[in-house]
């Protein structure tokens, strides 16, 4: 009987050994031959349902975008990375974007509303349209531009 693979956490050597990055183009490609679905100059990996780049490094699924940052930097982000315009298969490295820890936590909060919202909805018994109730984080919805926007002084000027 053959000994049982160990599989070990993923390193940026192993990482550079499997994969090339373009960071002009955002595009991951196989080095090395993987089988048959993985060819040495094959572009790596496939879009999820939710539109994430995923891609599948000894048998572990990990995200294109940071794969993008591991590649760059070595070491993996310590917080969650966005896309500047807002396109998740797109993985240039102009467009990976750390997420500051209080824009995480405001969204957080309100996928946790979000969430109660769809509960109370489904609880009563009522339908739940989404097209109604927004994502009050979402920019690309027009009803938020005054979150993205900056901050205007409101009410009278102060005389010193």
């Amino acid at each position: 009987m053959p000994a049982p693979r160990i599989r070990s956490r993923l390193t940026a050597h192993r990482l550079r050994e499997l994969l090339d990055y373009d960071r002009s183009t955002g595009v991951f490609t196989w080095r090395l031959d993987r089988g048959r679905l993985a060819r040495a100059g094959a572009r790596a990996g496939c879009v999820r349902k939710d539109g994430m780049l995923t891609i599948t490094i000894d048998g572990k699924q990990f995200l294109g975008n940071r794969l993008a940052w591991f590649h760059v930097y070595g070491e993996l982000p310590k917080g969650r990375l966005t896309a500047a315009d807002h396109d998740l298969t797109n993985t240039r490295w102009s467009n990976i974007l750390l997420e500051s820890e209080t824009l995480s936590a405001t969204r957080a909060a309100a996928y946790q509303r979000e969430y109660r919202r769809r509960k109370n909805f489904m609880d009563a018994g009522l339908p739940y349209n989404p097209l109604r109730h927004h994502d009050p984080l979402d920019p690309r919805d027009p009803r938020n531009e005054t979150i993205y926007e900056p901050a205007k002084r409101r009410g009278r000027k102060r005389r010193f």
